[in-house]
């Protein structure tokens, strides 16, 4: 399976954000007595009465903290046909809350052992993918340098499994210990490896630590500080449910953070509101914020639906965020005779005026 890059984080972001919630409401539905844990089957046994072994090698019956794969002291049993259950079981929702059984009851060697449990069901995480998620996810939170260790050695195994369970592990790591998540990724030399644990990082902090790291942070990398502030907008904007709390958080921002956040969360106040977003843009313009490119795309959203307006709100702007190749653009591709031109021209004489004039320069030009 091969993919971009790009397209794996898009997959995997908006799960390294909301999976510590959802492992945390099925671990406590867990402890607090929810669902029944199937008695354990007797082992099978084949003609010569041996007993049956799965494809991990691994006997049916075999507690799984009898002899952990991970190498780690041994913590409490977990049979090995109990975990094989969890993933014969065809109903998703109970499926994953056995799964989530399993991980509370888990400790930091028999985790490595249920790793190696799942590799008998699926090699990379696709048809058991929410299991997986939360998987690597309870192991950053058990044991972060562990679970990086096996991830490591299944990379270089030949392991294709995107930025995911990097992210995941540092969410959790981040989310229990952010001071030695920020060490351990400062020894991190690959970008991609840094950029998966950067995310992962900044998902598992509260929202207001994470900001602070990320203000903290020096980006030699537009794109990855612009991806980075967009994933801080977009969680401000899932945890408040609120566009003057997004608002209120960007205006709060550094200087640098708030340059790289500036289209994204212009884009979210877009989205819920139009109007809103003119006016917003506007203020930052305003506010001396470059928003030259915004302020183009704005106007051009409302060329095309016919709303003539955009004109007269692209040249109330500060002189500095106007672009006169783009006024010259728009003056020459105006319809003049139309009657929805009259009609606006009439009631905005100034702003006619004014595009006539630089129409008229234009036609003019040498």
């Amino acid at each position: 399976m091969t993919k971009s890059y790009e397209w794996c984080w898009r997959r995997w972001i908006p799960a390294v954000a909301g999976i510590a919630y959802g492992l945390g409401l099925a671990t406590a539905w867990v402890w607090h007595g929810g669902g029944t844990s199937p008695e354990p089957e007797k082992p099978a046994l084949d003609r010569s009465g041996r007993r049956d072994v799965g494809a991990a090698g691994v006997p049916a019956d075999r507690p799984l903290g009898d002899a952990s794969v991970s190498g780690h002291p041994h913590g409490a049993a977990i049979p090995a046909e109990r975990v094989r259950r969890v993933f014969h079981n065809s109903h998703p929702v109970s499926r994953q809350i056995e799964f989530a059984r399993l991980l509370a009851e888990a400790d930091a060697s028999t985790i490595a052992d249920i790793r190696a449990m799942f590799l008998e069901f699926d090699q990379s995480g696709l048809q058991y993918d929410n299991e997986w998620r939360m998987l690597w996810h309870h192991w950053g939170t058990l044991d972060p340098e562990g679970a990086l260790d096996q991830l490591r050695k299944e990379i270089a195994n030949g392991g294709d499994y995107g930025p995911g369970p990097q992210a995941l592990i540092f969410s959790a790591w981040a989310a229990r210990d952010p001071k030695a998540a920020a060490a351990a990724m400062r020894e991190i030399g690959d970008p991609r490896e840094f950029e998966a644990s950067y995310l992962g990082a900044i998902g598992g902090m509260p929202m207001a630590e994470a900001t602070r790291f990320a203000e903290d942070s020096t980006f030699e990398d537009g794109a990855f500080a612009s991806r980075v502030a967009e994933n801080l907008a977009d969680r401000q904007l899932r945890e408040s449910n609120s566009i003057p709390d997004l608002k209120v958080w960007y205006e709060g921002l550094d200087e640098s953070l708030r340059r790289a956040a500036l289209d994204h969360v212009y884009w979210r106040v877009r989205t819920a509101d139009f109007a809103d977003a003119a006016d917003w843009i506007r203020n930052r313009a305003e506010a001396g914020e470059d928003t030259r490119r915004i302020a183009v795309e704005m106007t051009n959203a409302y060329l095309k639906r016919g709303d003539l307006t955009g004109l007269d709100w692209y040249l109330g702007l500060p002189a500095a965020v106007r672009e006169d190749d783009k006024l010259r653009e728009w003056a020459s591709g105006l319809d003049t005779g139309s009657v929805s031109y009259r009609e606006w021209a009439a009631a905005h004489a100034d702003a006619s005026r004014e595009l006539e004039a630089i129409r008229s320069a234009a036609d003019g030009a040498p």
